[in-house]
């Protein structure tokens, strides 16, 4: 008896479920889940003896919770994207409030609710709130889904969340780069043109609400058209630049069981990738003119909110001249505001679960050690005073 092949099956649920995301519901997704990453990173070093995937919201006897992975507060500048031409495309607010409202709406979808076989619904987003002052979207996120969110994580079908921030042209692109990623080890995967559409929620369905959505690119030539080739030929623009490690190749696949007719039933896909070559993190960024007033309101945010915290000490003064220093170092790096605000609110909120004493304390020694701003009274910074 001939030896069975053995069959690679590179699973992950997020990139095979079922969704039809704009291109600001992708890098909304992929904002969340690069901030995800960032948490984990901190909580494996935090808890390196603990399973993320056993662990549970916090309970009476103190249990480490997953919460503090799962709570975000998303600015809209944060979806922003900077043209070849310099310019600086943010999102309206009315933009950026149904990126979210339709994110929160969907779910990762596997199979369906109308035939026998296994179906599991998980929504992306627990609750969202929009604050219009702060300019940001308050979101939750409920613990089912940090399975699905590691599995992006992984050797051979994780992805670079940023990439998202590249895909401007089609809607499709992201989906076909998650797969190229899911099957990048292998090099090649095949779809037919039935998973493609439900995939991709282009088939004929009932939403929940009973209304009726007819199928979309019923000619193959229009499928091909509007759905595989815009995406394709986005990948194959980045990758070319080197902004992009891979793309992809694709042959239809044909009923041989009706060879006077050949009527295709599916795609065969190549992974072009290159080699040993992983694309380099995102260099600083000079902080462009039209987001220096977002940048403004949250570093005024940090000064109130220091200044509560520094009440009872002999240095009231301390935030406001370390947050000026701050505002000097993100003109030259905007990506850094981002990571003091994550660790001045995860602070705070490991202070009220009891878990850091001395707020202060820690925030002095991260602003000394981490960001090498040093504003103690009668000393001034290592570039000396402003």
């Amino acid at each position: 008896m001939a030896k069975k092949k053995a069959l690679i099956k590179q699973s992950n649920k997020v990139s095979e479920s079922r969704k039809d995301w704009t291109i600001l519901m992708a890098r909304g997704y992929c904002r969340i889940a690069e901030i995800f990453n960032q948490r984990v990173d901190a909580w494996l070093a935090k808890y390196p003896s603990m399973d993320i995937r056993e662990t549970k919201y916090i309970d009476l006897f103190g249990q480490i919770p997953l919460s503090e992975l799962l709570v975000y507060d998303i600015h809209r500048s944060e979806l922003a994207v900077t043209g070849k031409d310099g310019k600086v495309d943010i999102p309206t607010p009315k933009e950026f409030k149904k990126a979210f409202d339709r994110l929160a709406d969907n779910a990762l979808i596997y199979g369906t609710p109308d035939d026998d076989e296994d179906w599991m619904r998980i929504n992306i987003i627990g609750s969202v709130k929009w604050d219009k002052n702060a300019d940001c979207m308050h979101i939750k996120q409920h613990e089912d889904i940090v399975k699905e969110l590691l599995g992006q994580r992984d050797k051979y079908t994780g992805f670079n969340p940023w990439m998202a921030f590249k895909f401007t042209k089609s809607k499709y692109t992201f989906s076909f780069y998650q797969w190229c990623c899911q099957w990048k080890k292998k090099g090649t995967f095949e779809l037919s043109v039935k998973e493609l559409k439900f995939r991709l929620k282009l088939d004929e369905y009932r939403d929940s609400d009973g209304k009726l959505h007819k199928e979309k690119y019923k000619l193959m030539k229009d499928f091909i058209l509007y759905v595989i080739e815009p995406a394709k030929d986005e990948l194959q623009e980045l990758f070319d630049a080197g902004d992009c490690d891979v793309c992809f190749e694709y042959e239809p696949s044909y009923d041989k069981s009706r060879p006077g007719k050949p009527v295709v039933i599916g795609f065969n896909f190549t992974v072009v990738k290159k080699e040993n070559k992983q694309i380099p993190p995102p260099q600083p960024q000079p902080m462009q003119e039209s987001l220096f007033t977002d940048a403004r309101s949250r570093l005024d945010w940090m000064v109130s909110t220091l200044m509560y915290y520094w009440s009872n000490s002999y240095d009231k003064e301390w935030p406001k001249r370390a947050i000026k220093e701050l505002g000097w170092k993100i003109t030259s790096d905007a990506k850094l505001l981002d990571k003091v605000e994550l660790f001045i609110k995860d602070t705070i909120h490991d202070a009220q679960k009891g878990k850091v004493q001395n707020v202060p304390g820690t925030i002095h020694e991260y602003f000394k050690k981490k960001l090498d701003i040093v504003v103690d009274k009668k000393t001034t910074t290592k570039g000396g005073a402003r």
